[in-house]
């Protein structure tokens, strides 16, 4: 592969104009086409946009494909795509719509890379110009199958590698590590230490990053958490790489309405703390990433504690008091059974659900149809609904149960926060008199503070 150095595009003082490699009635942002114009500018033929959710690096990484794709021969022009399963079908209308005519395209999901062994053997064998990976940091764990079959697709292209994610670091710095590894080797500039520090995880892990105790390491890999060292693995991936590149939604869309931010207090009654007590007793700020290691029931706490907030009649009448104006609703959870419960007791507002039990297409027609107007109210497991999509028609978020991780909780939130966004997003954290709710906001505040030192 090589940088697109050669194609002599340079910088200029004005945003560049990349009309020519757009079809007809679309047009990028100024702060996007400076986006792209860096991209081109970097010696590397691996490209990481890291921008924050809701800027577009969708249509970012389709327009690079352009213009890499306008220097070669038309048979040569070929592109695969590969995203998470529920966002396949946005990808391919994004690029039926931003991809110029005659660009031949596959959209693939991780998933069927991994499942499909055929389909796999036949898009490795095939002669990509690039390939662009959404949500990349689904290759952050070094010994998943879903990395692993990644990373070796990238020799099948001969032009680039686009990866594009809003959340790079999810859980501690050795997420980059796997991305890491494999683009140095395409990299003469970089120096000696560097290389030393990308093909040792463990080293990499205990340079960038804390380790977690023996007994939650998987296998014979070590597992890590947070971030160390963040203006050193800043400098490594900014400057030394020079392939990451990162806008902050507030510094590039600073037209967006003021986002409102409120967090809910709820009391649980007596008859819904008794199953969820055990959660106080077990809390530790300290040991907080090891809890799963100091009592195997927590997960079924956490359900519980979810159950008990939803069934709560303040939530309710708080959710029912927003829908009841006309305004359509988005409400965030972490259980499956949360959301059915929500779904059978807002029925009346046509809800539809978005969650690891609803097949991809399934979730691209409910999506669809909250947009257009045909349901009034959102449920969304944050694991199946923080990626990809665009809820803007609402611009009322109830997060009422939170993942471990900030990353996640971004992601949810962004799916309202976006270019696109007319009305001030209303944010709502329901929180509970439940310790274990105060402890989780107090870990994603701090585990939000250090991957910024590294990314922002």
């Amino acid at each position: 592969m090589q940088s697109a150095t050669n194609s002599e595009i340079i910088a200029s003082p004005q945003p560049p104009d990349f009309s020519q490699f757009l079809n007809d009635g679309l047009s990028l942002y100024p702060f996007q086409a400076r986006m792209i114009e860096k991209n081109l500018n970097s010696p590397s033929p691996i490209i990481y946009n890291g921008s924050s959710p809701g800027v577009g690096k969708t249509v970012e990484a389709l327009t690079y494909a352009n213009v890499r794709l306008s220097y070669l021969q038309p048979t040569e022009r070929t592109l695969l795509i590969v995203a998470p399963a529920a966002l396949v079908p946005l990808w391919v209308d994004e690029a039926n719509k931003w991809l110029q005519r005659g660009t031949r395209f596959v959209v693939v999901s991780y998933t069927k890379l991994v499942v499909n062994q055929s389909l796999y053997n036949e898009l490795k064998s095939f002669k990509w110009a690039g390939i662009i990976f959404d949500e990349a940091h689904k290759c952050r764990t070094m010994t998943a199958k879903t990395t692993f079959a990644s990373i070796a697709l990238w020799r099948s292209a001969f032009e680039f590698i686009y990866l594009a994610s809003g959340t790079p670091i999810e859980y501690a710095g050795t997420d980059l590590f796997p991305v890491l590894a494999a683009t140095s080797t395409y990299l003469p500039y970089l120096s000696d230490k560097t290389r030393m520090l990308c093909s040792d995880y463990d080293k990499f892990g205990m340079t960038f990053s804390y380790p977690l105790p023996n007994q939650m390491s998987k296998g014979d890999e070590r597992r890590f958490k947070d971030v160390r060292n963040a203006p050193e693995l800043q400098e490594m991936i900014y400057n030394e790489f020079k392939f990451f590149f990162r806008d902050l939604r507030e510094n590039v869309l600073t037209e967006l309405p003021e986002v409102s931010s409120t967090v809910v207090p709820i009391t649980l009654k007596r008859t819904q703390t008794m199953d969820v007590a055990r959660l106080d007793e077990l809390m530790n700020y300290q040991a907080f990433y090891d809890l799963g290691a100091i009592d195997a029931h927590v997960a079924t706490l956490r359900r519980l504690l979810g159950i008990a907030k939803a069934t709560n009649t303040e939530f309710l009448d708080f959710a029912e008091e927003i829908l009841s104006q006309g305004e359509p609703l988005v409400i965030m959870a972490y259980h499956v059974e949360v959301l059915e419960f929500l779904r059978q007791h807002f029925q009346r507002h046509n809800p539809v659900v978005r969650s690891g039990a609803v097949s991809a297409m399934q979730k691209h027609l409910d999506y669809k149809a909250f947009q257009e107007g045909k349901s009034q109210l959102f449920l969304g497991q944050i694991a199946a609904s923080g990626e990809g999509i665009s809820l803007t028609r609402s611009c009322n978020l109830i997060m009422l149960e939170w993942d471990w991780f900030p990353s996640k909780v971004f992601q949810a939130i962004s799916r309202l926060i976006r270019v696109t966004q007319m009305r001030k997003p209303n944010i709502y954290f329901i929180s509970s008199n439940n310790n274990f709710d105060t402890a989780m906001m107090k870990n994603l505040k701090q585990l939000d503070v250090n991957i910024a030192k590294v990314l922002d």
